[in-house]
């Protein structure tokens, strides 16, 4: 049996910036003088807009992540 690999806590801007370079890039980013909130919430309406709920399915039942 497999023995699962420990995960180490994660900060929420952590998280975010992890998830950010998966899913958009590491090459990402606002140009914008804007708050992290309102960063967030362009991070994940980019992210809905890029991997729609059914694309997302499908990449994921494909192996894809």
């Amino acid at each position: 049996m497999d023995k699962q690999k420990q995960l180490q806590p994660l900060s929420s801007n952590n998280a975010i910036l992890i998830l950010t370079n998966h899913f958009l890039g590491d090459h990402w980013c606002v140009a914008d003088p804007l708050s992290q909130e309102q960063v967030n919430a362009i991070i994940v309406d980019d992210m809905l807009r890029k991997y729609p709920q059914g694309k997302f399915r499908r990449i994921h039942k494909n192996g894809g992540f």
